[in-house]
């Protein structure tokens, strides 16, 4: 008799795991993204494809599969979010299709990307303004790599690999709580930086030129 209420219990107990571990939540964070730069494979926790121009993403409970385009909009996601202004967007975006033009002109991999605020509608928006926004953003008339970073050290750090990137004053870094004073943070344009300037006003683009003084910026309308 006690044998037959222990496994009665076990039934009932696997009854009501089943629909938690097969139920589809949209909401559920992405995981890693592998991409395998000689194989052109790409990997995630829960199955691998051979493709030439796209890469999967897995959630937890569903699997997204995006061509090279999609690949950046989703960079911009990391760097941004829906409560984001405008302009912040738009100046992240900007520099990320930067990056999307030079890696296609190069014949380079897409980046690998882990993305934890993925969901449809934020990457609806990103999309359409991926699609709207044109910014030409040249180095002596070429287009060349922008690295972004999170934070810098108040003043953006300079570089052997990118010499096109010179030192800006960056002091509004250190208001941030995810600062850390002891840390090394590698060259690019700030993150944070951008955010900090347009959420005070600065359009996008003027936030652009405070931290790319030496570039040629402008934005192109459609006609």
């Amino acid at each position: 008799m006690k044998r037959f209420v222990a496994i009665a219990g076990l039934i009932l107990l696997l009854s009501a795991l089943i629909p938690t571990v097969t139920g589809i939540d949209s909401n559920s964070n992405i995981n890693n993204i592998l991409w395998d730069n000689n194989s052109k494979t790409t990997s995630t926790n829960d199955e691998t494809h051979s493709t030439e121009a796209e890469i999967t993403i897995s959630t937890e409970h569903c699997t997204y599969d995006l061509k090279t385009t999609e690949i950046f909009i989703c960079e911009a996601m990391q760097y941004t979010d829906k409560d984001s202004t405008l302009e912040t967007k738009k100046a992240i975006i900007s520099l990320v299709k930067n990056n999307h033009r030079y890696f296609e002109g190069n014949n380079c991999d897409p980046p690998q990307s882990q993305i934890s605020n993925y969901d449809d509608e934020f990457f609806e928006e990103m999309t359409t303004l991926y699609d709207q926004t044109n910014t030409e953003i040249l180095y002596k008339g070429e287009t060349v790599y922008i690295p972004l970073t999170k934070y810098s050290e108040k003043a953006t750090a300079t570089s052997d690999e990118f010499p096109y990137l010179s030192s800006v004053a960056s002091p509004w870094d250190s208001f941030s709580t995810g600062f850390n004073a002891e840390e090394d943070y590698p060259c690019g344009v700030s993150i944070y930086g951008i955010n900090f300037l347009c959420n005070n006003g600065m359009s996008y683009i003027d936030a652009l030129r405070w931290y790319l003084p030496m570039f040629e910026i402008k934005e192109n309308h459609a006609s």
